[in-house]
C-alpha cells in the first residue's frame, strides 16, 4: 500500500507509511538500492529491516531525493545534510516521519488499543 497519509502544514510535513511490502519491493522504490541492501545486514530481525527500509522509502517519497539519516549518541535522528529537522516513529505495521526546515519537530505513532 505504501503512503497511507500525507499532511503538509505551512512549515512542516508529516507522512505515514503502511508497511505491506517485502524487502525486495521496498528496495525497488529507492535509488542506489545496493547501498541500502548492504546496510540491512546490520539488523538481525526481518521486522527491524522492514522498519528501517520503510523509513528510508518514506523519506525519499517525501523529499524526492536521497537523504542520509544519522543518529546522535542519544538515538535522536537527524539528516546528515541538515536540510530538515526530522522525527521518526513506528508501531505495528506503520512508520511515520515529520520534517520541518525551520523548527525542531517530534512525532509519535501508537496503535489504538483498549488496554491502558
Amino acid at each position: 500500500m505504501g503512503l497511507f497519509k500525507d499532511y503538509r502544514g505551512d512549515d512542516f510535513r508529516f507522512s505515514v507509511w503502511k508497511m505491506e511490502e517485502n524487502i525486495d519491493e521496498l528496495l525497488t522504490l529507492l535509488p542506489d538500492n545496493e547501498c541500502y541492501a548492504q546496510r540491512l545486514s546490520q539488523f538481525s530481525s526481518l521486522h527491524r529491516q522492514l522498519e528501517w527500509l520503510s523509513v528510508r522509502v518514506l523519506l525519499y517519497t517525501m523529499v524526492g531525493e536521497h537523504k542520509e539519516i544519522v543518529y546522535e549518541q542519544s538515538g535522536k535522528p537527524f539528516l546528515k545534510d541538515g536540510s530538515y529537522h526530522i522525527s521518526i516513529s513506528h508501531t505495528r505495521g506503520y512508520v511515520t516521519l515529520i520534517l520541518s526546515a525551520l523548527h525542531p519537530v517530534g512525532i509519535d505513532i501508537e496503535q489504538y488499543s483498549e488496554r491502558v
